[in-house]
């Protein structure tokens, strides 16, 4: 059994991470889950020091590859493809 299992996550650090996976600031996780900072950056920490990780980010990746934490099938937002101007090269 790998380090990083052997301390399950909570329903609550699962669901911080998974937000905080998708960008969410502590303040963004707290507004939609309707806690306060502490209580998020608490949830936080403890995902830290359970996954052993130096950071939320580093915390992040070790649940995604471990699968404790899933994304969906398309994590990253589709942005619109931009089309160059040529009006501008038109002299």
């Amino acid at each position: 059994m790998s380090r990083h299992t052997a301390n399950q996550l909570s329903s609550r650090e699962t669901e911080c991470l998974t937000l905080a996976a998708q960008g969410k600031t502590y303040n963004e996780i707290g507004a939609i889950l309707g806690l306060s900072f502490a209580s998020i950056k608490s949830y936080l920490d403890c995902s830290r020091y359970k996954l052993h990780a130096s950071n939320v980010t580093h915390a992040v990746a070790i649940a995604i590859s471990l699968g404790l934490i899933d994304l969906g099938e398309d994590p990253m937002p589709r942005f619109p493809s931009i089309e160059p101007n040529p009006s501008w090269a038109k002299a």
